[in-house]
C-alpha cells in the first residue's frame, strides 16, 4: 500500500507542471508584449454588473491571475471581493490600447483592492509591495508601458489625509518607478466621481479636495496625466461607478496614455492675466492718466521632466526684492513646484507699474505710501496670476517638437554710451534723442538678433517665446500705459497666429535703447512696432523644428551674493524720503530695501537656466548690461542660447567691471546698486549653468 502511495505521488508531482503549464496563455516577445499596472481600490477593482453575454475578449488582451498566470483577460480582471467584483475600467483601456498597436499584446496587470487609503498604497505598505512582486513577475515576460491609478475615495474622509494627498502620491509613484526600474513609465490618474457628495454617514467627505490633489500632484510627477470623470455616472450606492461608465473611463485612460506615450510626457500650459493699473494709480513716473492699451502677466508651465517650470513676463516697469519673491513663491504653490523652478521677468515699459513691497512699507513710513507704488494692486495681480496658473494646468497641451528661429531687427537697438577719446562716457543716448551728435554716433555694441523658441504639438504650434535685447521705450513718462513697441508688436504677432501664445522676454539691455533711431515722436512708436513686428514675423518664418521630448529639459539654478555697492549711502537715501523728493523717492525707498535686504545674511539673488534639447533658456536679474548675453552666447556656440534679463529689479543696472570706471548715467550711485566686482561674479555663475 506504501508503495502504491509513493508512486501515485510520483506521478501527480509529473502531471502537475504539465497542467500548470497548459493553464497558461502563449505570450510573444517582451518586446511585443506591453504591460500595464493595475493599482488603486474598489473603482478599479471594478464594482459594475457583469453584462449578459459577457463583452469578447481580444485575443490579444491577457491578465496576470491570481497564480501569476497569464490568461485571457475575461472579466472580472480583479479578485480582492469574489462576491462583489465586476466589470471595470481595465478592459476598456486595454481594448482600446490594442487597436491602436495591432502589432502587440496588452498585458494587465490587476493590483487593486477596495475600501483601501493611500497609505497602504506606499513604500512600507503590504500592497504597495504585493503591487512590486506582481509587477516583477510580469515584467519578466513583458515590458511596463504604463500605471493606472484609481484611488482616494477612502482617504476623503479625513480633511488632512485629504490636504495631504497630493505629496504622498507624488512620493508613492517616484518609490514605484524606482522599485521596477521604471523612471519615466507614464502613469494615468482618474478624478473621483461627480456624484461623491461630500457627506458619508453624516460625516463631511471631501472628494472635491482629492480631485485638487490629483490633479496638483500629476504637476509634479513626470510622465503623468489625469483623466476627467465628468459626465460618468454612478450605480445606485453613489460610490462606484457603473458599467457604461466605468467603459468609458477605460477609454478615456488609454487617451490619456497614447498621449503620454506618443508625446513622451513633456506638456505645455499657458496663461494670461490682465496686469493693466487702474486710473489714478502710480506707474513708473507718473500716476495713470489713460490706458493706451492693456498690460498683461503671462507665462508657460512645462510639465513632465521633474518638478514644472514656470516662465513669466510682465509688462511692468520692475519686480523687485520682496515683491519678486512673492510673486514666484505664489506662482510656485500654484504650478505644484518650488519657487526656484519660477521665473518672473519684466519687458521694463516705463509707463507701467513699480512692484516692491518692502520699497511700499519704507514710504509709507515717510507718509508717502500709495505715491510712487501701488502694493494692493499688485498683490491681486500677483494672486490673478497664481490662479491663473492653477486652471491652466489642467488644460495643458503634449509637446512633440520644439522650434527655433532668428532675425536680424533692423534699425531699434542702438548702445546708449557713447564713449569719447579718454575712453569715458561722451553721450548718454537715452531712449529717444534728438541730438544729432547722438544719432550720428555708431549703433555700438549690440545684439541685432531677435531670437524665437517655439513649442509645438506636432503640427501645431502652441507657444511662441521671442527675446531681444533693448529698452522698450519709444515716449514716455506722463502716465499714458502703454505695452509699448515690444508688446503692440506682440498683439500683432497675437492677431496673426490666432490660438498661439506669445511671449516676449527683454535680454540684456541696461545698456541698449533705441534712442539713435528714435526722436521720441509718436509716429515713431509705430516705426519701431513695424520694425519690432517685422523681425518677430521673420524669425517665425526661419523657424526649425525638431522633436524633444520630456529626457531632452533640464532646469538648473544657482545663488549668487551679488556686491552692494559702496557708494550707497542709507543716510542720503532717507534724507530724499524726508524732503519729499518728487522724483528720486521711489528710488530711495528701493535702494533702501536693497540695503536692507543684504544686511546680515543676505538675501542671495537667482541665476537659472533651462536646457531644451538645442536650446538654452538663462534667466538673470536688473538691468543686465548686454556683454552678460553676448558673454553667455560665446560660452555655448553650440546651442541657441537666449537671455531673459530684468528678474529681479532689486540691484538695478548692472553694468561689466571697465563700466564702472567710465561714467555715466547707467553706473551711477542712484541706478546701480552693485559694485565692479559683480562682473566676475555673474560670469562664473552663467559658466557654471551652462556647463
Amino acid at each position: 500500500m506504501k508503495q502504491f502511495y509513493l508512486l501515485f505521488m510520483v506521478l501527480l508531482s509529473q502531471l502537475a507542471v504539465p497542467l500548470s503549464l497548459a493553464a497558461e496563455t502563449d505570450v510573444p516577445t517582451r518586446e511585443q508584449f506591453h504591460l500595464y499596472l493595475l493599482i488603486g481600490q474598489s473603482n478599479m477593482a471594478g464594482r459594475g454588473p457583469l453584462e449578459n453575454p459577457p463583452p469578447a475578449v481580444p485575443s490579444r488582451v491577457l491578465k496576470l491571475d491570481q497564480d501569476n498566470n497569464w490568461v485571457p483577460a475575461v472579466e472580472p480582471l480583479h479578485f480582492d471581493n469574489p462576491k462583489i467584483v465586476g466589470a471595470g475600467l481595465g478592459l476598456s483601456f486595454a481594448e482600446s490600447m490594442a487597436e491602436t498597436n495591432p502589432e502587440v499584446t496588452i498585458g494587465l496587470i490587476p493590483c487593486a483592492v477596495g475600501g483601501t487609503q493611500l497609505s497602504r498604497w506606499q513604500k512600507g505598505g503590504d500592497l504597495y509591495q504585493q503591487a512590486v512582486v506582481r509587477a516583477r513577475q510580469g515584467m519578466k515576460r513583458g515590458t511596463l508601458k504604463g500605471i493606472l491609478w484609481h484611488q482616494g475615495e477612502q482617504d476623503a474622509v479625513d480633511l488632512q489625509l485629504s490636504e495631504s494627498y497630493a505629496g504622498r502620491l507624488g512620493e508613492m509613484v517616484r518609490d514605484l518607478r524606482a522599485e521596477l526600474n521604471a523612471p519615466t513609465v507614464p502613469f494615468v490618474a482618474g478624478e473621483l466621481g461627480e456624484f461623491l457628495t461630500g457627506m458619508s454617514r453624516g460625516k463631511p467627505t471631501y472628494p472635491r479636495k482629492i480631485n485638487e490633489q490629483i490633479h496638483l500632484a500629476a504637476q509634479s510627477i513626470s510622465h503623468s496625466a489625469v483623466v476627467s470623470s465628468s459626465g460618468l455616472k454612478s450605480k445606485e450606492d453613489l460610490v462606484h461607478f457603473d458599467t457604461p461608465a466605468l467603459r468609458e473611463f477605460g477609454r478615456r485612460y488609454a487617451t490619456a496614455m497614447k498621449q503620454l506615450q506618443g508625446a513622451s510626457g513633456l506638456r505645455i500650459a499657458t496663461f494670461h492675466v490682465d496686469a493693466t493699473p487702474p486710473i489714478g494709480s502710480p506707474v513708473a513716473y507718473a500716476k495713470a492718466r489713460k490706458i493706451e492699451d492693456p498690460l498683461s502677466a503671462r507665462g508657460i508651465v512645462i510639465l513632465g521632466a521633474n518638478q514644472p517650470v514656470v516662465l513669466c513676463a510682465v509688462d511692468w516697469i520692475g519686480i523687485g526684492n520682496s515683491g519678486h519673491t512673492l510673486f514666484r513663491e505664489k506662482l510656485a504653490a500654484a504650478a505644484g513646484t518650488t519657487p526656484d523652478r519660477v521665473a518672473v521677468h519684466v519687458l521694463h515699459q516705463h509707463d507701467g507699474p513699480r512692484c516692491d513691497f518692502r520699497a511700499e512699507e519704507i514710504l509709507e513710513e515717510s507718509g508717502l505710501g500709495g505715491t510712487r507704488l501701488d502694493s494692493p494692486f499688485c498683490r491681486h495681480v500677483i494672486e490673478r496670476a497664481a490662479d491663473a496658473v492653477r486652471k491652466a494646468i489642467l488644460q495643458a497641451q503634449p509637446v512633440t517638437h520644439l522650434g527655433i528661429g532668428r532675425a536680424n531687427v533692423e534699425k531699434v537697438a542702438s548702445n546708449r554710451r557713447v564713449l569719447g577719446p579718454d575712453g569715458k562716457v561722451k553721450i548718454v543716448r537715452f531712449s529717444s534723442s534728438k541730438d544729432p551728435a547722438a544719432q550720428a554716433a555708431p549703433e555700438g555694441v549690440i545684439d541685432p538678433e531677435l531670437k524665437l523658441i517655439s513649442f509645438w504639438n506636432n503640427e501645431v504650434p502652441l507657444v511662441s517665446l521671442t527675446y531681444y535685447a533693448t529698452h522698450p521705450q519709444s515716449y514716455y513718462g506722463k502716465g499714458d500705459v502703454t505695452a509699448e513697441f515690444v508688446g503692440l508688436a506682440r498683439a500683432r504677432r497675437e492677431a496673426a497666429l490666432p490660438g498661439v501664445a506669445h511671449l516676449h522676454f527683454n535680454g540684456a539691455s541696461g545698456n541698449v535703447a533705441a534712442g539713435k533711431y528714435n526722436d521720441g515722436s509718436p509716429q515713431m512708436r509705430i516705426t519701431l512696432t513695424d520694425r519690432m513686428e517685422d523681425g518677430m514675423k521673420r524669425a517665425w518664418n526661419a523657424t526649425v523644428k525638431q522633436p524633444v521630448t520630456a529626457d531632452a529639459m533640464e532646469w538648473r539654478s544657482l545663488t549668487v551674493n551679488l556686491p552692494v555697492s559702496k557708494n550707497l549711502n542709507a543716510e542720503k537715501f532717507q534724507n530724499l524720503l524726508r524732503e519729499r523728493h518728487p522724483t528720486l523717492n521711489a528710488s530711495a525707498a528701493s535702494k533702501l530695501a536693497w540695503l536692507e535686504r543684504n544686511s546680515g545674511e543676505g538675501v542671495p539673488t537667482e541665476l537659472s537656466r533651462l536646457k531644451i534639447g538645442d536650446v538654452v533658456l538663462l534667466q538673470m536679474p536688473g538691468e543686465l548690461f548686454v556683454e552678460y548675453q553676448l558673454a553667455a552666447q560665446q560660452m555655448r556656440p553650440d546651442k541657441t542660447v537666449c537671455v531673459a534679463a530684468y528678474g529681479d529689479y532689486g540691484p538695478g543696472y548692472i553694468g561689466t567691471e571697465i563700466a564702472y570706471s567710465q561714467g555715466g548715467y547707467e553706473t551711477g550711485d542712484m541706478s546701480s546698486n552693485v559694485s565692479p566686482e559683480v562682473e566676475r561674479i555673474l560670469l562664473d555663475g552663467m559658466r557654471e549653468l551652462l556647463k
